[in-house]
């Protein structure tokens, strides 16, 4: 549908969502689309209208769910579901002009709460330990689990790196995050040392052929072309497995980057800087984390301790 096209580019252009996102809307909107054309009996192609989708109500709303509970989706996937439904109702209100928008009536599931996985130290360095250093994808690696750790940066925000966005030996650089906000994130000795090591020794010769490379990317795959948050994630999954820690993924990193800090004291909102996170809220389960360093704050501040 065109309406749903335009849609996406607005999301794009207008409010300046990441493509992840964008992507992720418009496959949510075509699955309710041909759920809608199904239970009509359109076709797909050439008889959906917009008039027609405005005019859904609650209790096929409802049926959608249902339908998308038997299908087994998750909780937090149905939640996103209804998200893009109700911002592109809310769209076809703005620009269409359409008035009835029955998706408000529906409320997302509740959320089941899961603490994040953290490592510890010990785990991060044993993974940095199973990195071969003395080849040219290690030199890589290892400058990636640093970044990682190092800088708490999320996976997609470590591949959009190009070279000549951060210069070794600096304190600091800049990244492009959700929303393409851009925040400053530390780099400290062990990063800049990796990166150092990398650039000089490793990214020169990660290529197949002797063609020169001129993908402007910091980090590169096998065949000298950007390399992907997939294949981030499964070089962390080999490691893991030599390691023998289960399910550690970027964002694990980013966990611990997080939580290491709180219990160093690190104040919630400076953790919340480092992070990008526009919502506190979105810092304040790394507090749940760090129960012993609340009884060790405990045990110093209270008379009683």
């Amino acid at each position: 549908m065109r309406a749903i096209d335009n849609y996406l580019l607005y999301l794009s252009a207008e409010r300046n969502l990441s493509p992840c996102t964008v992507k992720a809307y418009g496959q949510d909107l075509k699955q309710f689309v041909r759920f809608y054309a199904g239970a009509h009996n359109l076709d797909l192609d050439t008889q959906i209208s917009i008039d027609g989708l405005s005019n859904i109500d609650h209790l096929f709303l409802r049926r959608y769910l249902a339908y998308l509970q038997s299908k087994q989706i998750s909780r937090r996937s149905i939640a996103r579901k209804l998200a893009a439904l109700r911002s592109f109702y809310r769209f076809l209100q703005y620009r269409y002009k359409k008035s009835n928008n029955s998706v408000e009536l529906i409320s997302s599931p509740k959320m089941k709460k899961f603490l994040p996985k953290v490592m510890s130290y010990n785990q991060i360095k044993a993974i940095l330990e199973k990195i071969d250093t003395t080849t040219i994808y290690g030199l890589r690696d290892r400058a990636i689990v640093e970044f990682l750790y190092g800088a708490g940066i999320r996976v997609s925000e470590l591949v959009g790196l190009d070279m000549g966005d951060i210069e070794p030996g600096k304190e600091d650089f800049n990244v492009i995050g959700k929303g393409s906000k851009e925040r400053i994130v530390p780099l400290n000795t062990y990063m800049s040392g990796a990166l150092t090591d990398y650039l000089k020794n490793g990214r020169p010769r990660m290529k197949k052929t002797n063609i020169k490379i001129v993908e402007p990317a910091l980090f590169l795959n096998c065949n000298g072309k950007r390399l992907s948050s997939g294949g981030v994630r499964r070089m962390l999954k080999r490691y893991s497995t030599k390691t023998g820690l289960p399910d550690v993924t970027p964002h694990v990193f980013r966990h611990s980057f997080a939580t290491h800090l709180l219990e160093g004291n690190a104040g919630l909102r400076a953790v919340q800087e480092l992070l990008g996170h526009v919502d506190l809220s979105s810092t304040q389960i790394y507090t749940h984390l760090s129960k012993k360093q609340l009884k060790k704050i405990y045990s110093q501040a209270h008379p009683r301790a």
